[in-house]
């Protein structure tokens, strides 16, 4: 399974190899829902931006339209996040 960009937004191999192995949906209407997410981020200057979604965390390298990591909310538990100056948060 390939990890397909999203309008313009890449997964690194890390990203993508997490998204494959934790199951984490990708598809359908989330595409546009993460780029928006991004976009307003950029606007607003966010360099290095948290995705906070209801599944799972995408940490996205803004000037390079990469996402460089994902998390699932279950390895989410004590997690700390580092070098990261904006955060967005997706409602269900």
């Amino acid at each position: 399974m390939e990890i397909k960009a999203v309008e313009g937004l890449n997964f690194s191999k890390h990203a993508a190899k997490r998204v494959i192995e934790r199951g984490i949906a990708t598809e359908g209407q989330f595409k546009n829902v993460l780029e928006h997410a991004v976009d307003e981020a950029r606007k607003k200057g966010a360099k290095d931006l948290a995705v906070i979604g209801s599944q799972a965390v995408f940490v996205v390298n803004v000037p390079n339209n990469v996402v460089v990591t994902v998390m699932s909310r279950e390895d989410m538990k004590d997690r700390i996040f580092t070098n990261i100056d904006s955060a967005v948060l997706i409602p269900k």
